[in-house]
């Protein structure tokens, strides 16, 4: 047996959101709401008063100040104060805590508060009207209840009230109008009948809404009349306000909640909940407090409930939508959303249009029906060994897939084959099917998505650019591009490379559709509706689904036909109508909430956009910041800094963590950042102070300061002097050594000098005698001369030219390398004259520069050595020496283009040879390289410190 049924309603109902109890409301029963300027959302109820950030519920009742609990208004002055009125009087917000307001009134209840034109406050009671003065209050007799009826101030001061002329709110009513300075009313003449113009409400810009028997009008007043300028056709009004698209908002007086478009358009009940008051925030959302249902949210007209029974999967053929609901097969026409329902078979899952009908699933099994709506029973089709777990139907072909059994597909009932893992679809658990142009792609949960084209199949995951491999939704451009949703976010595939898009803005939440509208992608979340724009995405503030139905979204179908989409959730079946989403862009308001210290909840002084806490006791300190982001109809963010630092994300709490706070001022800037990038115009601040520990106090690190300087200048003046002496000891040792070098080549030119010229002298007069004796000299075999005094004057004259050479060099304490170079140059060409053609001698550096004697003898020892080398056994045509003194060093270089022969021992020069040479490098801390690569090259570098010239 089936069931054919249309449901209650022919149009879908809107959604609200609610705030209740169980969200941390006192009490359900909400008389007042109000927004002040920071953003906050208040509600009076008879337990308490709230303030709502959108996140957060945080009361006060009697213990926080309030005269009583049960709250009737709530309303803010020129300077920001929050004022309160409750059953037994006035109270005004300062700080965390109420203060009572004495008022003419004793603690009659107060059940209005409003901010005059010149900023003084308005309050109501039963009877009267109180207005601020300095000093005191102004009382004005308004008639019997009027109280409960409004009262309005005008931008030149005066104030309106609705007066009740009759013994019941039956008989007739009227305006008065009490002037700026005045205490008597003066009524206003009005087109309403007697029994017409009751309840009252500004509407902004000098604007009055009156609310009548039949209708709603809104006008002002000129010359003592109320001239109306719209009439809204919404009968027995009550509490009144005009939304940000020129719409009316009315509670009617027997219950109800009612809209009008505009004037002279029919109103559309809302919702039939008894309601006490309502306001439009800023984004343009309706707030309304009930009787007993707490605080309903409507964020707009767009999106309603079509049914509200938990559905599943849907599907879309032209303007009609199918849905499984249960064990229910539900038909909606996308233009009315008017839903009708048939009975199949319980656990109804997956539903596919074909041409010849419908197929659906329940469990493993999967059925046809030619007219979903007949009584015909359904026709089984196909049977899986696991669960079913999507569908897609071609011409004459169904694909089924399932978790387990990868891709079966069938023609007239039979199988026609079967992809598995092994045939690339990289896993057999396939969560579902969807087409496009380029084929039919397997939806997994962690292998991504399986083009099927023909026999190739080809994969895209998260290591071909996906933000995810756990596929939720596919969707195709115009131009071929695939889109993915995913558990993170959004991704775009051009056929080779897919790309992650608006990870930012979206963060981690699962996409699950993306169409095309209008040649434009969107995308549905869990979290609302996006519109991407180029490699980002922009969301549709007004739009928020989860926490409009607090269900979670199973199925989303977009109609274009309709221009609608269509939303399976655990709630039911919800209609958005793009043609209904408020074109509203409102930059969101930051706030300051809270501060804790070491887990210890502080009290805040200042402003929310200006905080301060008393000072911080010295020490280091864990501290945590609590900011609000106050929009309400999209998830706003908020972003911070610490001084005048870059702005960075809080996270989703949006609160600032310092685990290691320490002493001095620190400032932390939060600006809010709306989900379309918007940034709120102004930015919250919080200046905190922590007192310094003891060594902190600036004093005592100034004192620390001067303390090391004064250390330091004495372990400076410490080091000096000990510096000083050592150099003055240094200089005492340098000129006994050079005193000692004196004397040393005196005694050498004295006494060794003198003993060598006189064996010279010996020599040559030996020579004479014997010349004079008539004696030829010695001659050797060969013709060489073997005369034994030839030879010793010979030697002897070579001792006395190498002793001349050392006593220059002890007898000089300053001797330059310019000095060196000459002295090197003179040797080498007296020596190398008729053997060697070209001798260059050089100093490459500093001519003036002073060369520690015994480098400078050991270095010309052993260039001695090299040149006498290059002389005898070399056979070179060109001999090239040069010195390179640096501050910390000195190196000789002697270079000739001769063949290099190793000579066996000494000369009879130095009695050294290579050896000698080596060693004497290496005994003053320096090194000896010798190359004979191309001629023979010998380099000589000693470390040395020259004394300033």
């Amino acid at each position: 047996m089936c069931l054919v049924s249309a449901l209650a309603r022919a149009d879908a109902q809107p959604v609200f959101d609610t705030l209740t109890r169980a969200d941390g409301l006192p009490s359900d029963y909400v008389q007042a709401v109000y927004q002040d300027r920071f953003g906050f959302l208040w509600f009076g109820t008879d337990a308490g008063l709230a303030r709502y950030d959108g996140r957060h519920v945080v009361t006060f009742t009697a213990d926080d100040g309030l005269p009583d609990p049960f709250v009737y208004a709530v309303g803010e002055d020129r300077a920001g104060v929050l004022w309160v009125g409750t059953f037994s009087g006035l109270a005004r917000k300062e700080g965390e805590r109420f203060v009572e307001v004495a008022t003419p009134f004793g603690d009659e209840p107060i059940v209005a508060v409003e901010p005059g034109a010149d900023g003084r406050m308005l309050i109501q009671t039963g009877t009267q009207v109180g207005v601020q003065e300095e000093g005191g209050w102004r009382v004005l007799d308004a008639g019997a209840a009027n109280g409960w009826s409004g009262v309005v101030a005008l931008d030149d001061g005066s104030i309106v009230v609705s007066r009740r002329l009759g013994e019941t709110d039956d008989g007739p009513w009227d305006l008065a109008r009490f002037s700026p300075r005045g205490r008597t009313p003066v009524a206003v003449a009005t087109e309403q009948t007697a029994t017409g113009g009751r309840w009252i409400s500004g509407a902004g810009d000098g604007r009055i809404l009156l609310a009548g028997r039949e209708e709603v009008a809104l006008g002002r007043l000129d010359e003592g009349r109320f001239v109306p300028e719209a009439a809204y056709p919404i009968a027995d009004a009550r509490r009144m306000t005009l939304g940000a698209r020129g719409e009316l908002y009315v509670i009617a007086d027997e219950g109800g909640i009612w809209s009008a478009d505009a004037p002279d358009v029919p109103p559309v009940l809302l919702s039939t909940q008894r309601a006490q008051d309502l306001v439009v925030d800023r984004e343009g959302g309706v707030w309304v407090g009930t009787f007993g249902q707490g605080v309903l949210r409507l964020a707009g007209r767009h999106l309603g409930i079509v049914t509200r029974t938990p559905a599943l999967r849907l599907a879309v053929d032209g303007r009609t939508v199918w849905a499984t609901s249960g064990a229910a097969v539900v038909q909606i026409d996308s233009e009315t959303m008017k839903p009708r329902s048939r009975m199949v078979r319980p656990g109804l899952r997956e539903v596919v249009v074909a041409p010849e009908g419908l197929y659906l699933t329940s469990g493993p099994s999967g059925m046809w029906l030619e007219d979903p709506l007949s009584p015909a029973l359904p026709v089984p089709r196909f049977m899986d060994p696991n669960w079913i777990s999507g569908m897609e139907a071609a011409t004459d072909t169904v694909w089924v897939s399932g978790y387990g059994s990868g891709i079966v597909r069938y023609r007239d009932g039979a199988v026609l084959d079967t992809l598995r893992a092994a045939d690339g679809l990289g896993t057999d658990m396939v969560e579902g099917l969807t087409r496009t142009s380029h084929g039919v792609w397997a939806l997994t949960r962690s292998n991504g998505a399986a083009l099927v084209q023909g026999d190739r199949i080809t994969r895209v995951t998260r290591t071909d650019g996906l933000p995810s491999s756990a596929i939720y939704a596919v969707g195709e451009q115009a131009d071929g591009t695939v889109w993915f949703g995913t558990d993170r976010g959004l991704g775009r595939w051009d056929g080779e490379r897919a790309t992650a898009v608006g990870a930012r803005e979206l963060g981690r939440q699962r996409i699950l559709a993306v169409f095309e509208r209008l040649g434009v992608m969107f995308a549905v979340g869990e979290r609302g509706l996006y519109q991407v724009e180029g490699d980002r995405v922009r969301a549709l503030g007004p739009v928020l689904f989860g926490a409009a139905t607090r269900a979670s979204i199973n199925a989303v179908a977009y109609v274009p036909a309709t221009d609608r989409v269509v939303l399976a959730t655990t709630a039911g079946i919800l209609s958005l109508d793009f043609r209904k989403i408020p074109n509203v862009i409102t930059a969101p308001q930051v706030a300051v909430l809270s501060l804790r210290v070491d887990d210890d909840e502080q009290v805040l002084m200042g402003s929310v956009l200006d905080g301060r806490a008393a000072t911080i006791p010295p020490g280091r300190h864990r501290v945590e910041i609590e900011f609000a982001s106050l929009f309400y109809g999209a998830g706003a963010g908020v972003e911070y800094r610490v001084g005048t630092g870059p702005w960075q994300p809080t996270g989703p709490e949006q609160r600032v963590v310092f685990s290691d706070l320490g002493a001095g001022e620190h400032v932390i800037e939060a600006r809010a950042v709306g989900p379309d990038g918007a940034l709120s115009e102004a930015v919250a601040r919080m200046t905190l102070q922590v007192a310094p520990r003891w060594w902190e106090r600036p004093a005592v690190v100034w004192a620390m300061v001067l303390l090391g300087l004064g250390v330091f200048a004495l372990t400076v003046r410490e080091l000096s002097q000990r510096r000083l002496r050592r150099e003055v000891e240094r200089l005492e040792v340098g000129r006994r050594v050079q005193s000692e070098r004196e004397r040393i080549s005196r005694d050498l030119h004295d006494h060794v000098g003198a003993q060598l010229s006189s064996l010279l002298a010996g020599v040559e007069l030996a020579k004479l005698a014997r010349r004079a004796r008539g004696e030829a000299d010695p001659v050797g075999g060969d013709g060489a001369m073997a005369d034994p005094l030839e030879a010793v004057e010979t030697d002897a004259r070579e001792t006395i030219r190498q002793l001349r050479e050392t006593i220059w060099a002890l007898h000089d304490e300053a001797l330059t390398a310019g000095a060196f170079c000459q002295r090197l140059d003179a040797y080498v060409r007296s020596h190398a004259k008729d053997r060697i053609a070209d001798v260059q001698v050089a100093c490459d550096g500093t001519p003036e520069q002073v060369l520690p004697p015994a480098v400078a003898l050991s270095l010309y020892r052993i260039a001695q050595e090299a040149v006498t080398n290059a002389l005898k056994h070399s056979g070179a045509r060109s001999l090239a020496i040069t010195l390179r003194p640096t501050a910390a060093s000195v190196s000789l270089a002697i270079e000739d283009d001769g063949r290099f022969v190793p000579p066996a021992g000494g000369d009879g020069l130095s009695g050294f040879g290579i050896g000698s040479m080596r060693t004497r490098a290496e005994q003053l801390g320096g090194t000896f390289d010798l190359d004979t690569a191309s001629g023979t090259r010998v380099c000589v570098d000693v470390p040395v410190t020259i004394p300033p010239a």
